[in-house]
């Protein structure tokens, strides 16, 4: 398979890579600790569908946030159990049985609507707030899901966990772990078989030989990201999957004091080379996440590094970074290539953050090293 010359912009996606980073991740754990691969929002940009039909046989469970994510993928004919995070509302309890779904539950009304529904075991699990304050229940309600769950033909319990708020916080770490261990020390005592025990994201699996427990639900790592910083006596050797590329549009030698794009806030050095690329932020170029809260502090020396060109973004062509000019445009964005003989038809590596990559991106795929797949909302799936 070859990319095709009327495809101006892509993410190629190494599925290579990811299955090698879900090895590295299974290296450092436990011989008997299982592996969750978290493939929520389109598993982080990649690509749901395609990364779990790659990651089949390679881990032992598939994660999902939303429930039509996880129809998604059943649709898609992806093999293997997956997990909702999101709990079982009511009027779902139908949908998870047909589509061979696990539930997560934190309620006793929405877990007896599961076991009326039929009659064949449906798989739960019971999520646990020790302190994330989202989703799941307190620890007596834990302790009643559990028991019902246990003595009910028409369920299978096959794990109970919760969620880390802040692994990297060492003190915070060991709160929500002490009130998760007080749980299952209980249902230990009450001989209920729970199932898979589970806690560690992945900057705890990072970070915690202790957080392991029976399984651990991996996203950043298994896309070769580190969230934080890895403890100095661990080597963890992670592949990056993921190249967004632009092919360019056209070449400018630019005169000096020439404005570049809307604004003209950047101008031009004399005999300056420009290469006009087909991605701007409509694709996700330069689109900062507004999730994380950000101290006045923080604000400003953020605002002090855009001013100073400091936190300029690059684009890399064999590994030459090359700085963006100008004001990105809604579908296209200009590279300084002075100095370089880059030129139309030839393809950069653009700096795009995953999930706010567009969905309309095409996405093509490498396993065994060829291009064996490709994803392409825009023209329904055909090619031209």
């Amino acid at each position: 398979m070859q990319i095709p010359a009327y495809i101006e912009n892509w993410l190629e996606v190494d599925l290579d890579a990811v299955r090698a980073n879900a090895a590295e991740i299974r290296r450092h754990l436990p011989a008997e600790t299982r592996l969750c691969a978290v493939v929520k929002a389109d598993a982080y940009g990649l690509g749901a569908v395609e990364v779990a039909r790659a990651l089949y046989g390679h881990v032992d469970l598939l994660a999902v946030t939303s429930l039509a994510e996880a129809i998604e993928l059943r649709r898609a004919e992806v093999k293997g159990d997956i997990l909702v995070f999101t709990p079982l509302c009511e009027g779902q309890a139908e949908l998870f049985r047909r589509y061979r779904l696990t539930a997560t539950v934190d309620a006793m009304a929405p877990l007896a609507e599961l076991a009326e529904a039929g009659p064949i075991p449906t798989p739960c699990q019971i999520k646990v707030n020790t302190g994330m304050n989202r989703f799941g229940c307190d620890e007596e309600t834990a302790l009643e899901l559990a028991r019902y769950a246990s003595r009910h033909a028409a369920l299978h319990l096959t794990g109970i966990y919760t969620h880390l708020a802040n692994a990297a916080e060492k003190s915070d770490y060991n709160k929500q772990m002490k009130s998760f261990r007080s749980v299952l020390d209980k249902l230990k005592k009450e001989g209920i078989d729970y199932g898979a025990a589970h806690a560690a994201n992945s900057p705890a699996t990072l970070l915690y030989a202790d957080a392991c427990l029976d399984m651990v639900r991996c996203g950043t790592l298994l896309y070769g990201q580190k969230s934080v910083e890895q403890p100095k006596d661990k080597d963890w050797q992670l592949a990056d999957p993921c190249r967004f590329r632009a092919r360019v549009l056209e070449v400018r030698t630019m005169s000096k004091g020439a404005p570049v794009g809307y604004g003209g806030d950047e101008s031009a050095k004399k005999g300056a080379k420009l290469a006009i690329c087909a991605m701007g932020y409509a694709d996700g170029l330069a689109v900062e996440t507004a999730a994380r809260f950000m101290s006045s502090e923080i604000y400003f020396k953020k605002a002090a590094k855009a001013a100073s060109g400091k936190n300029r973004p690059y684009a890399r062509h064999n590994g030459q970074a090359l700085p963006l000019i100008g004001r990105i445009a809604m579908q296209t964005c200009c590279v300084d290539i002075s100095g370089t003989d880059i030129k139309v038809g030839d393809v950069l590596d653009m700096p795009l953050r995953r999930v706010t990559a567009s969905s309309r991106l095409p996405r093509y795929y490498k396993l065994d090293g060829e291009l064996t797949a490709s994803r392409d909302y825009r023209l329904g799936g055909e090619e031209l």
